[in-house]
C-alpha cells in the first residue's frame, strides 16, 4: 500500500545558464527545456512520475575519436534540505531508481552534497545523444516506521523541505569500440546493416532509439533485439529519442545463430497417434561456429551437395541427443538473421480489400512494403511475386522471402528458455491473431475452439481498435501473441494470414514442381501436377531462382502428404511427430504432437509450404502449424521478409 505524504514540499532543478563545453573535437550543449520545478507536491506513484515532463540535455560528438561520457546528478547543500533518499529518478528508458541507490561518484560542482552516476554511454563521430531526466518524490516514501514495536512519525523529515540538484556531464576520448554484447550469445550479437536503426520497444509498443553501448537486448531474459528501417524522408532521431510510428517503415527482430539438441529425427511415414510427451523446452547453444564433431555429441546438417535433404532413414552423422547447427544460418553464412516482426503489409491499403488487390498480384512494388503493427497484411499475392518483392526490398541487407527452415529457427528459439513458452516457465502457446480484417499485431483474448467450422470467436476489426475478442498491438495484453511474451518478440506467427515459405518440392528427376494447374500455381515455370495426374509443363511464368540456392529450401518428391520423412531437420515439420488424424465438422485434419497443430506436408498438386495457419483455423493454428499449398494468389495468404546482413 502506498503511504502518501501530506506534507508540502518543493523540488527544484536549476540551471543558472545554458551549460556548454567545447574543445577541438567534442561539443556538448544543454537543450533549452525548462528546469524541473515541482512545487507543493506529495509522493506519487512511480508510474505517474515516469510521465512527468523531463529536463533534456543533448550531447553531440564532433570528434574523429569515440567518446565515452557519464551523466551525474549532483545534489546541492541548502537550508532545510530534503534528504536524497526521498527522491526517485529516471533517465531515458532505464528503470527508475531511488537516487541513493545509484553509485556515488566524484562531483565537479563546488559545495555539492552528493554526486550520483545515473547514466553512461559511448558516442561515435557525429552521433547525437538525447538524455531525459525526471525526478519526483516516489511511492517508496513512508511517513511512519515501526521501531521496537513503536510507531515513529517521520513526517518532519519531509515537511517543508527543499531539494535542489544539477546535472553534470563528464566526457573523454575512448578508443574502445564499447558496443554492448551479451556473453551467452558467444559472438552472435546483432549485426546492424546499413539503414537498420537499433531500438528499444517499451510499454504500449513505444519505440526509442537505442544506445548500442548499453544493454538494449537481453536474450537470457527473453528480450530479443529489435531494429527498424525508417521511412524515406525520416532521419535518425538520435540516441534516447522516441521514434514516432509514422516515421517507421518496417520492424525486424534478431535471431542469433545457434545449434539445438535433436530430440526426434522426424522419420514418420504416415499417421499413427500423437504423443504430447514430445513437447519440451528445446536446448539451445548460441555460437558462431558450425557443429561438426559427432564425438562430442555434435553433428553436421545432413544435406546432399545439391542442397536436398537426405532421403528416408539417411540421418548423416546426426542422432538424437546431438547438438546441430540450425541450417537457417548455414546457407547465408551469417551469425544471425533479422526476421520481419510482423506479416508484410501493404502501405497504402485503407481496407483489407485494398490489401488484396488482384492488380498487384504480379507487380514489383517494393515502395508499398511496410512491416509494422496495425496495417493490413498484403494478401492475394502468389509465391513468386512475394519472392521478387522481398528480394528487391533491401538488396544491401540481403532481403528475401522467408524460408521454411528460417521459420523453424524462430519456432525453436521461441520454445527454448530464451523464448515465450517453455515447460519450466509454464507459459502457454503463442496466442492467435484473430483479426478478420487481417490486421497485423493482434492477439485473441482466449484460445479458439477445436472445431474451426463452428469457431466464431474471431474479430472483424479495423486498425488500432480493441473489441470483444481481441487486443490491439498497442494494448500491453497483446504480448501473449509474441514469440517472447513481451514486446521484443515476433508477431503474427499464429493466425492472421497463412504465410508462404520459399520452399519447393522437386520431381524425381529434380525439376521444380510449381503448382497443380494453370490457375493454381506459384507463378514459376516448372512442372504442374493435378491430384494423381501426369506432370505438365508451365512456361508462361518466371524462371525459378535456381542459381540462388541460399534463398530456398528443396524437398524431395513424394506422393503422400503425410510422409514426413522428407523433412529438413530444423524446419519444424517432421521433428514435431508423431502425427495423427482428427475428425471435426469440416473435414479430417492432420495434426502433430506439438499442441495439436495442423500438419499437412508437401504432396501431389500442393508443392509449397505455408506456416502459421489463418485466423479462422481454430486451435490447429500455431507457430508449429504447417499446411501445403499450390502457391497461388489467395485472399488468405501473405508473406514475411527476412534480412541476412553479413558481419
Amino acid at each position: 500500500m502506498l503511504n502518501k505524504s501530506y506534507a508540502y514540499w518543493k523540488m527544484s532543478y536549476e540551471q543558472t545558464e545554458v551549460n556548454s563545453l567545447a574543445s577541438e573535437c567534442f561539443e556538448m550543449e544543454f537543450s533549452d527545456t525548462d528546469a524541473i520545478q515541482l512545487n507543493n507536491v506529495m509522493s506519487i506513484l512511480n508510474s505517474e512520475g515516469e510521465q512527468l515532463k523531463p529536463y533534456n540535455v543533448t550531447i553531440k560528438n564532433i570528434c574523429d575519436n569515440d567518446i565515452k561520457y557519464q551523466v551525474n546528478i549532483e545534489t546541492l547543500n541548502n537550508k532545510d534540505k530534503l534528504a536524497d533518499k526521498y527522491i526517485t529518478a529516471k533517465v531515458n528508458y532505464e528503470e527508475n531508481k531511488v537516487l541513493t541507490t545509484y553509485p556515488e561518484t566524484t562531483g565537479i560542482i563546488e559545495n555539492h552534497s552528493k554526486a550520483y552516476k545515473v547514466y553512461e554511454g559511448h558516442l561515435k563521430k557525429d552521433q547525437v545523444m538525447s538524455i531525459d531526466v525526471r525526478m519526483w518524490m516516489g511511492e517508496e516514501v513512508e511517513l511512519y516506521e515501526t521501531v521496537d514495536g513503536v510507531k515513529v512519525d517521520k513526517s518532519k523529515e519531509i515537511m517543508n523541505k527543499e531539494f535542489q540538484s544539477k546535472v553534470t556531464i563528464e566526457a573523454e576520448i575512448d578508443n574502445q569500440e564499447g558496443e554492448y554484447t551479451e556473453e551467452i550469445l558467444h559472438g552472435t550479437d546483432p549485426v546492424l546493416g546499413e539503414g537498420l536503426i537499433p531500438v528499444i520497444i517499451g510499454e504500449n509498443g513505444k519505440v526509442t532509439r537505442a544506445d548500442t553501448t548499453k544493454k538494449w537486448y537481453n536474450y537470457a531474459n527473453s528480450e530479443w533485439a529489435n531494429a527498424v528501417i525508417l521511412a524515406d524522408d525520416k532521419q535518425d532521431p538520435g540516441i534516447g529519442n522516441p521514434i514516432p510510428e509514422d516515421d517507421i517503415e518496417s520492424y525486424f527482430v534478431w535471431i542469433p545463430k545457434y545449434s539445438y539438441q535433436l530430440w526426434d529425427l522426424g522419420l514418420y511415414e504416415g499417421l499413427t497417434s500423437i504423443d504430447e510427451s514430445k513437447v519440451h523446452t528445446i536446448p539451445i547453444k548460441f555460437g558462431t561456429t558450425d557443429t561438426k564433431d559427432s564425438v562430442k555429441g555434435e553433428c553436421t546438417t545432413p544435406m546432399t551437395e545439391d542442397g536436398k535433404q537426405g532421403k528416408s532413414g539417411d540421418s548423416g552423422e546426426c542422432k538424437v541427443g546431438d547438438f546441430m547447427t540450425h541450417p537457417a544460418f548455414i546457407s547465408f553464412e551469417v551469425n544471425g538473421l533479422w526476421i520481419g516482426k510482423f506479416e508484410t503489409g501493404y502501405k497504402d491499403a485503407q481496407s483489407k480489400a485494398e490489401a488484396e488487390d488482384v492488380t498487384n498480384t504480379n507487380k514489383i512494388v517494393t515502395e508499398e512494403i511496410v512491416i509494422k503493427p496495425n496495417v493490413y497484411s498484403w494478401r492475394n499475392i502468389n509465391m513468386s511475386n512475394a519472392f521478387e518483392n522481398s528480394i528487391k526490398y533491401q538488396t544491401i541487407l540481403d532481403s528475401h522471402l522467408m524460408k521454411n527452415t528460417e521459420w523453424g529457427a524462430v519456432a525453436y528459439l521461441s520454445h527454448s528458455k530464451y523464448g515465450k513458452y517453455t515447460v519450466e516457465k509454464g507459459n502457454t502457446e503463442i496466442m492467435l491473431n484473430n483479426s478478420g480484417n487481417y490486421v497485423t499485431g493482434y492477439a485473441a483474448k482466449s484460445f479458439p475452439k477445436a472445431d474451426y467450422l463452428n469457431y466464431k470467436d474471431y474479430e472483424d476489426v479495423n486498425p488500432e481498435s480493441d473489441n470483444t475478442y481481441s487486443y490491439n498491438y498497442n494494448n500491453p495484453n497483446s504480448v501473449v501473441a509474441s514469440t517472447t511474451g513481451n514486446y521484443t518478440g515476433i508477431y503474427d506467427m499464429s493466425g492472421g494470414a497463412e504465410e508462404y515459405m520459399m520452399s519447393i518440392e522437386i520431381s524425381e528427376d529434380s525439376q521444380y514442381i510449381v503448382g497443380m494447374d494453370s490457375e493454381r500455381n506459384s507463378g514459376y515455370n516448372g512442372l504442374l501436377q493435378y491430384y494423381g495426374g501426369a506432370f505438365t509443363p508451365k512456361a508462361d511464368g518466371i524462371d525459378f531462382p535456381s542459381t540462388k540456392k541460399e534463398y530456398y529450401d528443396v524437398y524431395n518428391y513424394g506422393t503422400s502428404e503425410n510422409n514426413y520423412t522428407r523433412r529438413i531437420l530444423g524446419d519444424a515439420t517432421g521433428e514435431l511427430g508423431p502425427f495423427a488424424k482428427r475428425e471435426n465438422t469440416y473435414q479430417s485434419q492432420w495434426i502433430n504432437s506439438w499442441y495439436f497443430s495442423a500438419a499437412w506436408f508437401l504432396g501431389i498438386a500442393r508443392p509449397i509450404i505455408t506456416r502459421g495457419g489463418y485466423y479462422t483455423f481454430g486451435n490447429e493454428n500455431n507457430i508449429f502449424a504447417f499446411i501445403n499449398s499450390a502457391g497461388e494468389n489467395t485472399n488468405q495468404s501473405t508473406y514475411r521478409i527476412v534480412l541476412a546482413p553479413k558481419s
